[in-house]
């Protein structure tokens, strides 16, 4: 572990650890994982202990249980991965639809006052400026609960 991470790291700090009980404790390599599985809480490293016990107890093949073990949390991972890369893409792509129609008004105030300037001095103009504002601002709102709905839902 000490040559894929920093010494400091969790990973090895834990390996260590256990390396230690098993070596000065003498307890069970099955109450070892065990043990990882519950301080650790996460769901993956309990399975994984789950396996190595069924394995040793009915005599299966724990190298390739561990194995295809390994297999499972490499896909979970590069799906894990793929998921966050689509979110990061969906909230630039909402993030650029949101700030065309701030972009277009800006540059119409730039290139032709005139043409704006009923929007910002009738009272008609300042309603409807207003409420696409409010619009604009519900887009937002309602694109950001969409995004994060989805991906809580694949995640």
């Amino acid at each position: 572990m000490k040559i894929l991470y920093p010494a400091e790291a969790v990973i090895c700090k834990e390996a260590e650890s256990i390396r230690q009980k098993l070596t000065e404790t003498n307890l069970s390599e099955e109450r070892v994982l065990q043990e990882l599985a519950e301080r650790s809480g996460v769901e993956e490293i309990r399975i994984f202990e789950q396996t190595c016990t069924i394995c040793r107890r009915t005599g299966g093949d724990l190298e390739r249980a561990i194995s295809k073990a390994q297999r499972v949390l490499t896909r979970r991972i590069e799906t894990e991965r793929a998921v966050q890369s689509q979110l990061a893409q969906k909230k630039l792509e909402m993030g650029i639809l949101l700030a065309v129609p701030l972009f277009l008004l800006f540059f119409l105030q730039m290139t032709a006052p005139e043409y704006m300037k009923d929007l910002y001095e009738t009272s008609t103009g300042r309603v409807l400026m207003t409420w696409a504002l409010v619009l604009l601002l519900g887009a937002y709102f309602w694109s950001e609960r969409m995004v994060r709905r989805i991906f809580a839902k694949g995640g």
